[in-house]
């Protein structure tokens, strides 16, 4: 058991590794000071390997963990795709419903709708499902690693998608750019979306899956709005969501939530992995990592703050 969960915690450490990475090759070709507003991320997410456990508990429930996730991929992709319903409407809904009436397999449902969220364009239905089978197995490979951080279902669905998007050599590479004003204003939604969903989910008790639900569904009303800038906010509210999805066991301080909501947003306007599902959760998962690798810098200069 202890090789599996190695495996998994190689696999998503690599993919949140990925996402830092292909941020800062889109930024090369933009401004070295850029570049080096990266290199806090990336030391910090070295940092987080300093008190990582690699758990050898027995893990139960594989079979039913492997179809949640399969059919929740699908589920979310043939609404989105083919109802036209809106990808941040389905993937919250979801959410909710997992918890309240299926809470044994809420977060592998909650997984599987990350990778729903994929652009048709990128995946067809058939090399949909494929991706869907490779995220149903990897949510197994990596069960018992990386419990309580924020992102961690979405770099598992990130995972699936990418390889099979790498596979097929398909990507939208017609990533956004923002101007200074947006950047700020997206850091500052993702410090605000990431703090009030880790309030929820650990000040109410009401569990990770419901607290990044209902405020992904409270930024999916801004898709309502006519006005574009105001719409782009929802993917950045959705993803900053999955910060605060963070447990208290492995992160008390709320100002690191919020630092790492902070990440999230700057991370999130280099990204160039578009369309890929699961990219939010990955993008969530390594500000998360790099909160924590703060949190063991500031545990080895000053231990006496290892509980605050």
């Amino acid at each position: 058991m202890r090789k599996i969960n190695f495996a998994g915690f190689a696999l998503l450490f690599l993919f949140a590794a990925l996402t830092l990475g292909a941020s800062i090759y889109r930024v090369y070709h933009k401004s070295l000071v850029l570049v080096g507003g990266f290199l806090l991320p990336g030391v910090l997410l070295l940092f987080s390997l300093v008190k990582i456990k690699i758990p050898s508990a027995k893990e139960e429930g594989y079979l039913g963990d492997f179809l949640a996730v399969f059919v929740a991929a699908i589920l979310t992709y043939v609404i989105s795709r083919y109802l036209k319903i809106n990808a941040f409407l389905v993937s919250p809904f979801i959410g909710i419903v997992g918890a309240l009436l299926y809470r044994r397999r809420q977060l592998p449902l909650f997984c599987g709708s990350f990778a729903g969220m994929t652009n048709p364009e990128i995946l067809d239905i058939l090399p949909f499902i494929a991706a869907s089978l490779i995220v149903a197995g990897s949510y197994l490979l990596a069960k018992g690693v990386y419990n309580g951080y924020g992102g961690k279902l979405g770099t598992i669905a990130f995972s699936g998608c990418f390889l099979v998007s790498l596979a097929g050599a398909n990507f939208l590479t017609a990533t956004q750019s923002y101007m200074s004003r947006q950047i700020l204003l997206i850091i500052a939604c993702g410090v605000l979306a990431a703090t009030i969903s880790y309030i929820i989910n650990n000040m109410l008790k009401l569990g990770p899956v419901i607290a990044s639900s209902v405020v992904g569904l409270a930024g999916a009303i801004l898709l309502f709005a006519k006005n574009p800038e105001i719409a782009m906010f929802t993917p950045v509210i959705y993803g900053a969501s999955f910060v605060g999805m963070t447990s208290k066991k492995v992160i008390t301080n709320i100002t690191l939530i919020a630092l790492a909501g902070a990440a999230f947003g700057f991370v999130y306007c280099f990204n160039p992995l578009c369309g890929v599902g699961g990219k939010l959760g990955a993008t969530a998962f390594t500000s998360v990592l790099c909160a924590y690798g703060l949190k063991n810098l500031i545990m080895f200069f000053r231990p006496g703050m290892a509980g605050k």
